[in-house]
């Protein structure tokens, strides 16, 4: 539900970001961002706090954190699920961090397509988590899991291929099949994630995960720029592509997420 809700945010925000910009200029848009975080913090007050429990035992917050990454590290699933998390969230950066300067820069084509562009990722993400259950049922958790990744691979590789003309839809389309990918990953991984870990941990492994992979997508964004500045954007691009296809590989090291 939730990964879902966030994919079709991903395609109505692109698509309208582009369309904004196209229309009123990117302050405008700016402003509009600003705005939907301050409405997203308001609803977020009336989430209610849990009452803490008598009985718990209250340690330092290193000691938490130290018992997360200690338990990330010591069972085999969770550091599998890590790395290609981590391998995900530092290629998608490197591929649209610069494709505002590509697309609209250098292929001088309208914002709207931008937009337009970066929509695929939602729409991707919305297909994918809407088809992860059915994909479990029909191949197992696991197998799904491996198998969309080893089906979709190849579409990385075409990202790329940004062009003036059917390249830039092309590359729109394999988008849309990676993110597909992700999408179906970000629903079975979760739920390997939640069955491997104990209720008692689970806190302590998620704001593991986390920090890796949220410090995946901003190291990407850094050497994206770096990237960029020293070879150039296309370059950039294929660092990302490559990162994408690939990180379907850590997972052939746990049997548990194959089966």
């Amino acid at each position: 539900m939730l990964v879902g809700t966030s994919a079709a945010m991903d395609v109505s925000g692109s698509g309208l970001a582009g369309v904004v910009v196209q229309a009123a200029g990117a302050p405008v848009a700016i402003v509009i961002d600003t705005l939907t975080y301050l409405w997203s913090a308001w609803w977020l007050r009336a989430v209610p706090s849990p009452a803490p429990s008598r009985a718990q035992v209250r340690t330092g917050m290193n000691r938490q954190i130290a018992d997360g990454v200690r338990f990330v590290r010591g069972n085999r699933v969770l550091m599998v699920i890590a790395v290609q998390g981590a391998m995900v969230n530092l290629g998608i950066p490197l591929v649209t961090a610069l494709l505002p300067v590509l697309i609209v820069g250098e292929l001088h084509l309208p914002a709207w397509m931008l937009g337009a562009y970066l929509s695929a990722s939602g729409l991707g993400m919305l297909a994918g988590s809407a088809s992860a259950h059915l994909l479990s049922r029909w191949l197992g958790q696991g197998r799904a899991t491996w198998l969309v990744g080893v089906w979709t691979a190849p579409a990385a590789l075409a990202l790329p291929f940004i062009a003036q003309g059917p390249g830039l839809w092309v590359s729109a389309a394999a988008y849309f099949v990676v993110t597909f990918r992700i999408g179906v990953n970000n629903v079975t991984l979760t739920s390997f994630r939640q069955q491997v870990t104990p209720d008692a941990m689970l806190g302590r492994v998620n704001a593991t995960m986390r920090v890796v992979l949220i410090g995946a997508v901003g190291l990407g964004g850094l050497l994206a720029a770096l990237v960029g500045e020293l070879y150039g954007v296309r370059a950039a691009l294929w660092c990302g592509a490559v990162a994408l296809a690939l990180s379907r590989v850590p997972i052939a090291f746990s049997s548990t997420l194959r089966r």
